[in-house]
């Protein structure tokens, strides 16, 4: 979350604005008030309530570039050049006293009370965060933007922090290169925005991918253009151009603003990030460059109702804080979580905004003013050997640290042995809350055939439980094949899985095709059951029968999902062909609910994402299925658990990876 040394303040003339600080700039409430703005988007976003939250971070790009390269203006046209030493002081005396306590504090806390998982990611991003170069750092092993803040990952945040400080070290050089072609360096100035705003747009368009948009959201080079638009309005030429606009349309300025937050307003409810493809396309930068537009709007009439507005106590102390706020809530999220303390829903919301609002008062008056407004003397070198003391001494932290074990934590075949048998191939009531939610859902059977080839069909939840499938099918002398990978369903958006399965099909040419419903799935009732009955017809048309299942529990859900519908499709269609398609609900191998560790031995079946599979879920699923396979079919008999259940395929990667993902809980 961007934040500059001069918060809420232009340069400009004082008759502009109510007040003028120390150090002859303009202060604009309304800036301050915009930032507090973003910060509470960001916070109700984080917490799940609010869908497009996320594009406060956009505004605090636009909004950091606009102060900043104003300053920067502001000393070129005093000076006629730019002290890097003094800029780059400043960053560091504003920014990481509090980011440095944030990191600490929160590892520390996490030694104390975290889980594996959470341990091992403070101490695997700490280092990186603490360098500002976080978000390189999550994109090498990233499973996703939006995914990550399902999981333990206390300084995931810190990525926006990273692409502000790389700015703030790149920016003034390039402003001090432009001063020194003479007066006419604004025109330069603002050709070199142009440029790169153009060049990262472009880089954004052309690495964007569907499948995982996280490279684009979160590298230096594609959100660059989000703080450049900010500085291109607060060059001379920008400025100039607002004003007349403002001369020339006079009160209707007010409703431009109003107009602009309205648009900024719906898009932060409505937005859905990761199914809006548009955004990486440009949308993104049409988002920051209205952004950019409502602060210099705002700039230019300090005393117009919408800056009034923005500018109130409320929303102004939460600008105050906006940066403290941004750095102390989401590892206080992760640490004041549902199992942790008792809370859900907008009770558990309450309580951490009130202990994040705590922490960044403490941070505030405790830290970051002390150290910006009571370290005058550091200066020169002494400030040089200081700033060097003290990130050595944060790298020592790091390095004196003991490491946790990450690895997936080792289950007890005789305990998922013991579980069989579990289910019957009588109906079977899916409680409420149980997997798609659905009421009612029953499992359905056909006459027992003779199987020899198996393949299972899914996404990332049964990518997940492959490594048991397999093992467990092959154990009873069936062959197995498994296509199911991330994004893969038959209504997906990010995958064509049509090719992919009728050619599977037609090489493997399978008995049976096991196909667990997907949460790619989405769409109407009439597109979910056009896109089954597909899936029906081509595995009919190879001589092949079909089984339904349905997928585990998930932690939550959308409330306007559409996946709900799903069973009861997949039933009708069994019903109709009863001797070809089945239908069975997995209630009996997951439970009705979501359970990070289900039989409470402290292995977990599932992952904290609230939706995938670790490898003693994966067993217990695959006992599971192969028992329900016997009593559907003629020749299938399931090895005992304990023959197929303590492979090597326990160890594989997508049990690793995020670090300490499936390792013990407490």
């Amino acid at each position: 979350m961007p934040v500059t040394s001069a918060q809420g303040i232009v340069a400009t003339a004082p008759s502009s604005a109510g007040s003028t600080t120390r150090h002859g700039y303009t202060y604009l409430p309304a800036l301050d008030g915009l930032r507090g703005l973003s910060v509470v988007a960001v916070l109700f976003f984080h917490a799940g309530h609010l869908r497009g939250g996320f594009l406060g971070v956009d505004l605090f790009f636009a909004l950091s570039g606009f102060l900043i390269t104003t300053l920067l203006i502001r000393e070129v046209e005093s000076t006629g050049r730019v002290d890097l030493r003094k800029f780059w002081g400043r960053r560091m005396k504003r920014l990481m006293p509090a980011a440095l306590a944030t990191l600490i504090v929160t590892t520390v806390l996490l030694a104390w009370y975290g889980q594996v998982a959470e341990q091992a990611h403070a101490l695997n991003d700490g280092p990186w965060a603490q360098f500002y170069v976080a978000n390189w750092h999550l994109l090498r092993g990233s499973g996703g933007y939006w995914a990550s803040f399902a999981l333990p990952r206390a300084f995931g945040h810190m990525w926006s922090l990273a692409i502000e400080e790389q700015f703030y070290m790149v920016w003034p050089v390039a402003m001090l290169v432009c001063a020194r072609i003479g007066a006419r360096y604004q025109r330069v100035l603002v050709g070199l925005i142009v440029v790169g705003c153009a060049a990262s747009v472009l880089t954004m368009v052309l690495l964007y991918d569907q499948a995982n948009p996280t490279r684009v959201y979160m590298g230096s080079d594609t959100r660059a253009s989000s703080i450049l638009v900010g500085a291109l309005f607060a060059t001379t030429v920008m400025r100039r151009a607002v004003s007349a606009v403002h001369r020339a349309i006079g009160p209707l300025m007010q409703w431009l603003c109003v107009g602009l937050v309205v648009v900024l307003g719906i898009g932060w409810a409505t937005i859905d990030g990761p199914k809006s493809s548009w955004l990486f396309q440009g949308g993104l930068f049409g988002h920051s460059a209205a952004a950019a537009l409502l602060v210099a709007l705002c700039a230019q009439t300090p005393h117009g109702r919408v800056s009034r507005v923005l500018g109130t106590p409320p929303l102004r102390l939460l600008g105050t804080l906006s940066y403290s706020l941004y750095l102390w809530h989401w590892p206080i999220y992760v640490l004041a979580n549902e199992e942790r303390t008792g809370q859900s829903g907008w009770s558990l919301l309450g309580l951490r905004l009130v202990v994040s609002l705590a922490a960044a008062v403490a941070s505030k008056y405790l830290i970051e003013d002390p150290v910006r407004f009571h370290t005058g003397w550091l200066r020169g070198s002494p400030a040089v050997l200081s700033f060097v003391g003290v990130m050595a001494l944060g790298a020592l932290f790091w390095a004196m640290l003991p490491q946790p074990d990450t690895a997936p934590a080792a289950f007890d075949p005789a305990r998922i042995e013991a579980l069989r048998p579990t289910t019957s191939t009588t109906a079977l009531p899916a409680a409420p809350g149980s997997n798609l939610g659905i009421p009612g859902a029953t499992s359905t059977t056909f006459g027992k055939q003779r199987i020899s080839k198996v393949l299972f069909l899914g996404d990332s939840i049964a990518f997940d439980e492959q490594p048991a499938i397999e093992a467990a099918i092959r154990a009873a002398k069936v062959e197995v094949e498994v296509a199911a990978f991330p994004g893969f369903g038959v209504l997906s958006e990010k995958v064509d899985v049509w090719p992919i399965y009728t050619d599977t099909i037609a090489r493997f040419a399978p008995d049976l095709v096991i196909y667990q419903l997907s949460v790619w799935d989405l769409g109407t009732v009439a597109q979910q059951r056009v896109a089954y009955e597909r899936l029906v017809q081509l595995v009919r048309g190879n001589g092949s029968s079909l089984l339904f299942v349905t997928p585990p529990p998930f932690a939550a859900m959308d409330p306007k999902s559409t996946l709900p519908q799903l069973p009861d499709i997949a039933v009708s269609l069994a019903q109709r062909d009863p001797t070809r398609i089945g239908f069975v609900e997995s209630v009996a191998a997951w439970g009705i609910a979501f359970a990070l560790d289900i039989d409470k031995d402290g292995v977990p079946e599932r992952k904290p994402d609230g939706t995938h599979i670790c490898p003693a879920g994966a067993a217990r699923f695959a006992a599971w299925l192969t028992d329900e396979l016997a009593r559907r079919y003629d020749g299938f008999t399931p090895a005992p658990v304990r023959e197929w259940a303590l492979g090597g395929w326990r160890d594989d990667e997508r049990y690793r990876v995020p670090l300490g993902i499936c390792a013990n809980v407490r």
